[in-house]
């Protein structure tokens, strides 16, 4: 997956609640292992369309939708 460390002010992930620290494990159903795969899925979609992510989050084992 690939950790999120900084949330910009009132971008996708701070207006859709990600809080910092989660581990991005999936978009749209597609698994990411790293930041480069993470940004090739995020570059397939135009701003301001809606995506799916699975995370893990912070001080949890659990994975949330």
């Amino acid at each position: 997956g690939c950790a999120v460390h900084r949330i910009k002010d009132g971008g996708a992930l701070d207006k859709a609640g990600v809080p910092r620290e989660v581990l991005i494990t999936h978009i749209n159903g597609v698994q990411v292992r790293d930041l480069d795969q993470t940004l090739a899925q995020l570059r397939r979609y135009p701003p301001a369309t809606t995506i799916q992510l699975r995370v893990v989050l912070p001080d949890s084992h659990g994975v949330k939708d």
